[in-house]
């Protein structure tokens, strides 16, 4: 049974992604608004009572569109994170926010290269850091050659991470406005623009501060084959190697999706072709791997 419902918005839209409980039983929010603001669409935070009154609520960003899609309660106020095109490199840019209780932003951040860069979701860790997730076209060209690629960024308390990152000049635009019950939309307030936030530093380089994970198909010309068959199998497969150069005790190794070894043979010659059965094992992706001291050959194979 619906206890209340609010609208809250202006002449154009507004949107909400995501909403947390807040220390005094009511609610903050952010996503976006078409209707205040400094842009296209802003950044949007509101903060609501118990009953879902607002206490207030603000718009942050340029004059492009600024997004925020997961709002965190932190120690200090709260933190969002998103994307931006107002302050971005390219496209779109990582768009990370710190404010105090009263939703005055303290910090802002932007992660990005050329390509479109866009966070998902954040977290505050129990040091006050912060772990910000999304995905990224700018970089992993050199991982896979899917489009997109998971980008993952660990910020100190203030959304530093010295890699690929911009400190923004952003508006912050105090917007609280009347409400609505049920479905009418209300009328929208008066804006009040407040100081804005200044200051400078290079993008840090697109090919550094990266520790890349993930594990492909790949192979080296000059180094051999690695055979796997038969795929799909249910376990039992028989793996066949023929090295052109001699290289120094390789091995065979097999390993589950998370990258844990759950099968090795070490010492196995240059050319080596043996049955392995590997019982009980769970359906899914696994890889089978060459190593040798002169480099690795990996070859996805699916266990049903």
């Amino acid at each position: 049974s619906i206890t209340w419902s609010k609208v809250v918005g202006g002449a154009g839209d507004e949107e909400a992604w995501s909403i947390k409980e807040t220390a005094d039983g009511g609610a903050i929010a952010t996503g976006l608004s078409n209707s205040y603001g400094n842009g296209e669409n802003d950044a949007f935070i509101i903060k609501t009572d118990g009953s879902g009154s607002t206490s207030w609520s603000k718009t942050y960003g340029g004059t492009a569109n600024d997004i925020g899609y997961d709002i965190e309660v932190t120690s200090n106020g709260y933190a969002i994170a998103g994307y931006s095109n107002s302050f971005s490199s390219g496209s779109d840019d990582f768009f990370v926010m710190g404010t105090d209780e009263n939703g005055v932003a303290q910090w802002t951040k932007t992660y990005g290269s050329t390509f479109n860069d866009r966070g998902w979701d954040m977290v505050e860790n129990n040091d006050s850091s912060y772990a910000i997730v999304g995905n990224t076209k700018s970089y992993g060209d050199d991982i896979t050659a899917g489009y997109w690629e998971n980008y993952l960024i660990k910020t100190d308390g203030n959304g530093g991470s010295k890699c690929n990152e911009s400190i923004v000049n952003i508006t912050e635009t105090d917007t609280t406005m009347s409400e609505a019950t049920g479905g009418t939309e209300g009328p929208g307030g008066t804006e009040n623009v407040a100081a804005t936030l200044s200051s400078d530093l290079s993008m840090a380089g697109d090919n550094v501060c990266f520790t890349t994970v993930g594990i492909q198909n790949y192979s080296i010309s000059n180094l051999g084959d690695i055979v796997v068959y038969p795929n799909p199998n249910n376990g039992n497969f028989t793996v066949a190697i023929s090295l052109l150069q001699t290289s120094g005790n390789p091995s065979i190794r097999v390993l589950d999706i998370q990258g844990k070894v759950i099968h090795e043979n070490r010492n196995i010659g240059s050319v080596y072709s043996k049955v392995i059965g590997l019982s009980n094992i769970n359906p899914g992706m696994y890889f089978v791997q060459l190593m040798t001291d002169r480099g690795i050959v990996s070859k996805k194979i699916i266990c049903q």
